[in-house]
């Protein structure tokens, strides 16, 4: 999948960022890599093999909001049922492995501290991204 995105990111001139963990590697260095961590605190990616160097729990491509707009349906026929896709911002199209999602991450969470979902959460959510974790 990596290796996927790396090669349709090149083509439609996006830049992929892969998250390994707490390490971000990207192919280059652009304006918009810059901004994960100057706009949103993200670590700062470095350049990197994304097909060698990068164990991937995430991998998103940045770019134009209308032209990841229009490229994503062609992602996602790349891509089948290898992986799901969803935007936070729509200049970010995160590319997440299948059944990954916040929702996924809250139920972990609350699993493993012994919350109660329906009694003891409140979610919030502002995107694409957020809507499973609101249901």
């Amino acid at each position: 999948v990596i290796e996927q995105c790396a090669s349709f990111g090149a083509e439609h001139g996006f830049a992929p960022v892969a998250y390994d963990r707490d390490r971000l590697y990207t192919s280059m260095i652009t304006p918009r890599t810059e901004e994960l961590a100057d706009r949103y605190y993200e670590p700062r990616p470095v350049v990197g093999s994304l097909d060698r160097d990068a164990r991937a729990n995430k991998i998103l491509l940045l770019g134009d909001a209308d032209a990841l707009a229009a490229a994503r349906p062609a992602l996602a026929e790349l891509l089948g049922t290898e992986a799901s896709l969803t935007v936070a911002i729509p200049t970010m199209l995160e590319v997440l492995p299948p059944g990954a999602s916040k929702r996924e991450g809250v139920r972990a969470f609350c699993d493993h501290h012994g919350i109660d979902e329906s009694s003891e959460l409140a979610a919030v959510g502002d995107g694409e991204n957020d809507a499973e974790m609101l249901r």
